[in-house]
């Protein structure tokens, strides 16, 4: 008897047998009978086995698949579960790979927008460091916590250092900025490291949201002075633009208690 004219029953024992997905996908690509017959046992098998090769929804995350994304959902998987060899959360991989469709599925099957993946980053983390607007509202929408980046910076500053513009805007939103207008003293701000970056947009964007244009470096460089000497000429002619020039040489007399 051909292995088609099996009955199902006996089929399906068949697919149960195998324990590796490569070998139940080979029979479910034998003909479209046995696809319609095993795929939602591949799908299952993927989402509840141990020790996978890949993982279904890591994949679907990764490539932007919704439709694979969706039954391996209703095959069993929990989004907010490491998955496969390198215990990858689903929600990060779809950031990572700047999926926004994908990530809008997961959010609504309930991910968490503040867990955090291997190494202790958020999905927020990792929003920041590839630069993804449009996720990162959505994360922020669903209640994503903005906690410090492990080197002790906030997000305004790593999304400044990265040059991603659109996220700083998306952060000012948010009430990112709440403090841009004070003096930041002599610690790291959004502004300085938009400057040492040569981020001109970045400069832009903060310079249009209040940043105290007086701020210096820790040895007491302006913004203008920092520019000019990396060779950012596009950031400094931003600041000239706008008033930093001006406003830095009324400082000193200020400071010194010599108004201008």
């Amino acid at each position: 008897m051909e292995l088609a004219n099996l009955p199902t029953e006996l089929l399906l024992h068949i697919a149960k047998a195998l324990d590796r997905d490569r070998d139940i996908y080979a029979l479910c690509r034998t003909s479209r009978g046995f696809y319609s017959l095993t795929v939602d046992y591949l799908y299952r098998h993927n989402a509840t086995a141990p020790n996978i090769e890949t993982s279904a929804i890591l994949w679907a995350a990764k490539h932007g698949r919704v439709l694979t994304a969706e039954k391996a959902l209703l095959a069993g998987v929990d989004v907010n579960t490491p998955q496969g060899p390198s215990g990858t959360l689903p929600l990060v991989e779809a950031v990572r790979f700047g999926n926004a469709l994908m990530v809008r599925l997961l959010l609504a099957k309930g991910a968490d927008p503040n867990a955090p993946d291997a190494r202790g980053k958020t999905v927020f983390w990792h929003a920041i460091k590839f630069g993804c607007p449009a996720i990162l509202e959505m994360l922020l929408d669903k209640g994503a916590a903005r906690p410090r980046h492990p080197n002790g910076n906030p997000a305004l500053v790593q999304a400044a250092r990265k040059g991603h513009a659109a996220v700083v805007k998306v952060l000012l939103a948010h009430g990112g900025g709440s403090d841009i207008k004070a003096d930041p003293g002599l610690g790291e701000s959004a502004m300085l490291a938009a400057v040492a970056k040569g981020h001109a947009d970045v400069v832009q964007v903060l310079l249009d949201a209040g940043v105290y244009i007086c701020t210096r470096d820790s040895v007491g460089n302006t913004l203008l002075v920092q520019a000019a000497f990396r060779g950012h000429d596009d950031v400094v002619d931003v600041l000239m633009r706008n008033g930093v020039a001006l406003a830095s040489s009324r400082e000193w007399p200020a400071r010194a208690g010599h108004p201008s």
